[in-house]
C-alpha cells in the first residue's frame, strides 16, 4: 500500500502513514524513534525568585573633633558622641557592636558604624613614637569612646600636637574649601540675577554681596608688626646686657629695612640716642614715597573708573601701609575714612581690630580701650563666631595688661579650644598667658578641671620652660620646686612688655597663695619645717611671713621664741559684725553732721 492509501485508511498523519507503509525505509523513520527517546518539554515554569545583593564597601566620614591626654605610661584619646557628625539628632545609646578599633605600632583605626545614619572613622597612622598594639584598648561609655594607647617607651610623648592634628587638617581644609566655594557660588549667582538692574540699584546690591563674601574669606594681617614693639621694649630695659642689646638692635634694624619702617625707626633712634643711618633713612623715604604715590593713584583710579568696593579696598591698603611703617596718627585717620566706606559688618570689625592692634603696638591704653568698647558694641549687634572669639582674646590680653587677672583668665579659658587670633600672638604664648592668669586668679578646683586636665594646654605647656613645673608643683604642694620655677617665670615676665609691670606683683601673690595653702592644713607649724618645705632659710621665711601678716594677707602669727607659726583663721561672723559696727559709726557721724546743718 502506498502512503496515501495507508493515510486514508487509518486516518493518521502523513508521517505515521509513511512509517507504517515503508518501515525503516521511510523518510520519516527518525520521528517516532526520537519521540520515544526525548520527552516532550512544555513552557518553562518559575520555581523560585532569589534576590542577590552585591555588597558594597561603606563610606566613612572622618572624625575631626577629638581630644587626647598624656597620662604617663598611656595616651588616652577621647571621642565624644555629641561631636561626631553633623546631625543634631539625639544620640541615644551606642551599642558596643557598632564600634571596632584596630591598633598598629604607629597608630590606630577606629570605626563607628551606623551612627546618626552614617559611618564614621578616626584613623591616625603617623604617631611620633611606637605603641604596644597588644595592650592598647578601647572602651565604649555612655557619652564617649576612650581609646587607650600603651607606650613602648614610657618617657616619650607618643602623640605630638602637630602630629595629631595632621589627620584632621586635610579634612578641615577640604571643609573650608567647600564652604568657600559654596559661598562664592551663591554670590556669583546673586550677581547674575541683579546684573539686569545694575543701572538702577543693582550696583549697590552687588557691592553688598561682595562685601559679604569678603567677610567670610578675609584673613587678618599682622599689622603693625608687634615684634618691633617687643624689640623696642627690650632695648629700654636696664637688666638686658649690652651684648644682648646689640643682637636685638641688629634684628630690629633688619626688620625696619625689610618693610621701610622709617617713622618708627626715627622715634626709636631718638629715644635710645642713636645717630640716624642716613642711607637707611634716604632709601626708606624714597621707597615709602613711591608706595604712597602708587596707593593714591589706585584710589583715584577706583573713584573714577571702578565701584565703591574697589575704592574701599584701595583706602584700606593705604591705611595698612601707614600702620606697617609706624605712622600712628595717619593710620588711625585713614582707617576711620575706610570705616565710613565699609558696608560689610565683618570688615568693619576687622578695621576696629586693626586700630586696637595699633594701640597695643604703641602702648596707648586710651586708644585700646576706645576701640575695645567699639568692637564689643558692634559684636552685640551680630557677628560670626570667629570674630567673637578673637575679640575675647583681644579683651583678655588688654585686661591682663591692666592687672585684671581673674577676668582675663576666664576669657582666655573661653577661647582655649577655638583660638584663632594668630595676628596678635602665637599659640604657645597664648597658653603661657592662660596658665599664668589661671594659676594666680582661680581656685584649685577650676585649675584642676580646666587647666591641668585640659588637652589643649597639655599639648603646648611642655614647650614653655618651667611653666609646667610651676603649675604642677603649686597644685601638688611641692613648694621647693615651685619657688625655683616661680623665680624663672618672673624673669620671663620681666622681658614681656605686657607683664613686666606686673612681674613682682605676680611673684608676691603666688608666694602668698603658696604660704596660705600650706598654713591652711595646720594649726601650727615649726618655722624651720616650713622653711625646709619651701627650700629657703628660716630667716628669709620669717621676714616674708612677717611682712604678709602685717599687711593682713596671711592670717597667722609668729612665735619667735618657740619658732612656731600659728594660724589665726578669721571668724566670718565676727568679721561681719565688726564691719557692721564700723559702717554704723560712719552713718551716725554723717547724721550728726547733717543735723548741725539743719539746726543752722
Amino acid at each position: 500500500m502506498s502512503t496515501e492509501e495507508v493515510k486514508a485508511e487509518g486516518q493518521m498523519s502523513y508521517t505515521e502513514a509513511s512509517y507504517k507503509s515503508k518501515g525503516d525505509k521511510s523518510y520519516y523513520y527518525w520521528h517516532p524513534n526520537v519521540s520515544k527517546s526525548i520527552p516532550k518539554v512544555g513552557m518553562p515554569e518559575l520555581l523560585e525568585k532569589v534576590t542577590i545583593t552585591v555588597p558594597t564597601a561603606p563610606t566613612y566620614k572622618q572624625i575631626i573633633n577629638y581630644s587626647w591626654l598624656d597620662d604617663g605610661e598611656k595616651i588616652k584619646v577621647y571621642i565624644e558622641y555629641a561631636k561626631v557628625g553633623d546631625s543634631k539628632e539625639e544620640v541615644g545609646e551606642v551599642l558596643a557592636e557598632k564600634i571596632n578599633c584596630t591598633f598598629a605600632e604607629r597608630g590606630f583605626d577606629l570605626l563607628l558604624s551606623d551612627f546618626k545614619k552614617e559611618h564614621h572613622q578616626l584613623k591616625i597612622s603617623n604617631l611620633k613614637e611606637k605603641i604596644d598594639p597588644t595592650k592598647s584598648t578601647h572602651r565604649c561609655l555612655k557619652s564617649k569612646i576612650i581609646v587607650t594607647l600603651h607606650k613602648l617607651d614610657k618617657e616619650t610623648k607618643t602623640l605630638d600636637r602637630d602630629e595629631s592634628e595632621l589627620v584632621a587638617s586635610d579634612h578641615m581644609q577640604q571643609s573650608a574649601a567647600r564652604l568657600k566655594n559654596s559661598q562664592s557660588e551663591k554670590v556669583d549667582n546673586a550677581v547674575r540675577v541683579v546684573s539686569r538692574v545694575e543701572k538702577m540699584k543693582g550696583a549697590k546690591i552687588i557691592n553688598n554681596l561682595r562685601n559679604y563674601n569678603d567677610d567670610i574669606d578675609a584673613a587678618p594681617e599682622n599689622l603693625p608688626n608687634q615684634t618691633l614693639s617687643e624689640y623696642r621694649f627690650l632695648l629700654h630695659q636696664k637688666f638686658i646686657s649690652d651684648a644682648e642689646k646689640a643682637e636685638i638692635k641688629s634684628k630690629l634694624l633688619a626688620a625696619i629695612k625689610a618693610d621701610n619702617v622709617l617713622p618708627f625707626y626715627q622715634i626709636v633712634a631718638s629715644e635710645l640716642g642713636w645717630s640716624e643711618d642716613t642711607e637707611l633713612v634716604n632709601t626708606a623715604r624714597k621707597a615709602n614715597e613711591e608706595t604712597l604715590k602708587t596707593l593714591d593713584d589706585k584710589i583715584k583710579d577706583a573713584q573714577e573708573n571702578l565701584g565703591e568696593s574697589e575704592v574701599r579696598d584701595a583706602m584700606e591698603a593705604k591705611a595698612a601701609f601707614f600702620s606697617r611703617i609706624g605712622e600712628k596718627e595717619k593710620a588711625i585717620s585713614q582707617y576711620k575714612l575706610t570705616l565710613e566706606k565699609t558696608i560689610g559688618f565683618g570688615q568693619k570689625l576687622d578695621i576696629v581690630f586693626n586700630m586696637f592692634r595699633i594701640g597695643l603696638f604703641w602702648n596707648d591704653h586710651t586708644l585700646i580701650k576706645r576701640h575695645l568698647d567699639q568692637a564689643k558694641s558692634m559684636i552685640e549687634q551680630g557677628s560670626d563666631w570667629d570674630r567673637r572669639n578673637r575679640l575675647k582674646v583681644y579683651e583678655a590680653l588688654y585686661l591682663m595688661s591692666i592687672r585684671e587677672f581673674k577676668k582675663s583668665a576666664l576669657l582666655f579659658l573661653d577661647t582655649i579650644s577655638t583660638f584663632t587670633a594668630v595676628e596678635l600672638l602665637d599659640y604657645d604664648t597664648f597658653i603661657f598667658y592662660t596658665v599664668l592668669m589661671c594659676t594666680v586668679a582661680l581656685d584649685r578646683v577650676t585649675i584642676k578641671n580646666k587647666v591641668i586636665n585640659a588637652p589643649e594646654i597639655l599639648t603646648s605647656i611642655g614647650n614653655i620652660p618651667n611653666l609646667q613645673t610651676l603649675l604642677k608643683s603649686f597644685y601638688e604642694c611641692n613648694y621647693a620646686p615651685f619657688l625655683v620655677a616661680l623665680a624663672d617665670i618672673t624673669d620671663v615676665m620681666k622681658r614681656n612688655r605686657y607683664l613686666s609691670a606686673h612681674a613682682e606683683y605676680f611673684s608676691k601673690e603666688m608666694r602668698v597663695l603658696a604660704y596660705s595653702q600650706m598654713l591652711e592644713s595646720y594649726k601650727s607649724v615649726q618655722l624651720t619645717n616650713m622653711a625646709n618645705a619651701f627650700g629657703v632659710s628660716p630667716n628669709f621665711l620669717d621676714k616674708e611671713l612677717s611682712r604678709f601678716i602685717a599687711s593682713g594677707r596671711l592670717h597667722a602669727k609668729i612665735d619667735k621664741v618657740g619658732g612656731i607659726v600659728e594660724t589665726n583663721r578669721p571668724d566670718s561672723k565676727n568679721a561681719q559684725y565688726q564691719s557692721t559696727i564700723k559702717q554704723g559709726d560712719l552713718m551716725l557721724n554723717r547724721i550728726q553732721k547733717l543735723s548741725r546743718v539743719i539746726n543752722l
